[in-house]
């Protein structure tokens, strides 16, 4: 895969993968993963960033409320925790019934 010591087998494999979402940042899963990473590091207010950028793509992803709900719930905003997990259970109760 590589020459180089400090790059191992597994970094040089998720390239392609890493430089396709890249390359297409107006993508919701891109806005996601890289909101999840951002409230793992702690980092709230840049997670919610880029989960509402996924609602600006998709304001039904259920996903995306589901993540919404619970970085606003991690900073102590309850009513707009509240708010995103009412919609996403709204929308998970509608993909049921279909």
């Amino acid at each position: 895969h590589t020459r180089y010591i400090s790059v191992t087998g597994v970094q040089t494999c998720a390239l392609p993968i890493c430089y396709s979402l890249r390359a297409n940042p107006e993508n919701i899963v891109f806005n996601n993963l890289i909101g999840i990473n951002y409230a793992k590091l702690g980092m709230l207010d840049r997670a919610i960033e880029y989960f509402e950028l996924g609602l600006e793509i998709d304001k039904n992803d259920v996903n995306t409320h589901r993540f919404l709900a619970r970085a606003f719930k991690l900073k102590g905003m309850e009513d707009k925790a509240g708010y995103h997990q009412r919609i996403s259970e709204s929308l998970s109760g509608a993909a049921e019934d279909k």
